[in-house]
């Protein structure tokens, strides 16, 4: 399915790149398995996740989600129970917008000193991703959550977050796995990509020991193709003089 283009949102320009961190065993799981993961948007760490505020419901209210009220009959339908509805049947992949590499990015998930990154760009997100669904790439905007701006538009919260993680620079490729918000029990969701296709270049963590070096560049070149560069980053290298 395609990727749904909205003005509810912003969507950056195809030419924008994207960095998407991640731990060695993500980075496996990717390239092996020629999939990307979609983590459910209540299984974030960040509990505020896709939470509709306080001022959206009172706005809004339970009449804006008559698919909720109808699978919740005879309960009783709070906000509580909304957002935990909404949470369950998102599922979201993020990546970190920059030109350059990241030293916070690196430092958030290098700290065992494997990370990889995986550069791509926006157009490469919209054209590359197979899936069932439709999916939306959207900015992540940070402001505090009482206070940030009211939209007629369910998804607008799932691209919101606090102040205290706008280091992240976020741009999230975010699918709706079920629009009548009937519970869903799995965790996760993988999603088929065209990685020679997606993937512009491979970054390993400057805290990397050497000898992964050759070891993952001779993985990525078997299931991605010897033309992807695969570069261990010089972040921390000596001052030369």
């Amino acid at each position: 399915m395609p990727y749904v283009n909205t003005a509810i949102y912003q969507t950056p320009s195809d030419e924008t790149l994207v960095w998407r961190y991640m731990s060695l065993d993500k980075f496996l799981f990717l390239i092996v398995k020629s999939q990307l993961f979609f983590c459910r948007l209540d299984r974030f760490p960040d509990k505020w996740e896709g939470i509709w505020s306080k001022r959206l419901f009172e706005k809004y209210g339970i009449g804006r989600f008559p698919a909720v009220i109808e699978s919740k009959k005879g309960e009783q339908t709070s906000r509580q129970s909304i957002n935990e509805i909404i949470r369950k049947s998102v599922f979201v992949n993020c990546w970190h917008m920059n030109n350059n590499e990241s030293a916070a990015m690196w430092d958030l998930y290098g700290r065992q000193g494997a990370a990889i990154a995986v550069v791509s760009t926006i157009g490469r997100l919209k054209n590359f991703l197979d899936t069932q669904r439709n999916y939306n790439i959207g900015k992540v905007y940070y402001e505090n959550h009482e206070t940030y701006e009211d939209h007629d538009n369910m998804y607008v919260p799932f691209l919101f977050k606090r102040k205290s993680f706008e280091h992240e620079n976020e741009v999230r490729v975010f699918i709706e796995d079920q629009p009548e918000f009937t519970k869903i029990e799995n965790k996760a969701m993988a999603v088929n990509v065209d990685l020679a296709r997606l993937i512009q270049s491979i970054y390993l963590s400057p805290t990397a020991p050497d000898y992964l070096v050759e070891v993952l560049e001779k993985i990525g070149n078997l299931h991605v193709g010897e033309e992807i560069p695969f570069t261990k980053s010089s972040l921390y290298d000596d001052v030369i003089n």
